[in-house]
């Protein structure tokens, strides 16, 4: 495991080009079920501000999909997209490690 900045961890494993869909896809499923929680929630105690909540953490979850790079943040949509061609993730010339297979 590599740390870029604070609270960014990067590791640099071999996963099948399924697993790394699933991780992409995790994080904002996880996040869209439990704002339509809080809609849900809301929608039962009437009480509209916690509807407003969830619906605006569904919107974020959902544009997270959309890929961007911002500031050398990649999105969620990017490492799918990059999962779904099939290119691996490299360790990047500013990292300077070894090779995997030189260890």
């Amino acid at each position: 495991m590599f740390f870029r900045s604070a609270g960014e961890a990067v590791v640099h494993a071999r996963l099948g080009r399924t697993t790394r869909v699933m991780f992409a896809l995790a994080g904002p499923v996880a996040g869209c079920i439990a704002a339509a929680l809080l809609v849900q929630l809301g929608s039962h105690l009437q009480f509209r501000p916690l509807q407003v909540i969830g619906l605006v953490a569904m919107v974020f979850d959902l544009a997270n999909l959309i890929p961007f790079r911002f500031r050398g943040f990649r999105s969620d949509g990017v490492l799918l997209v990059e999962a779904i061609r099939g290119r691996a993730p490299g360790v990047g010339e500013d990292d300077r490690l070894e090779p995997i297979a030189s260890r």
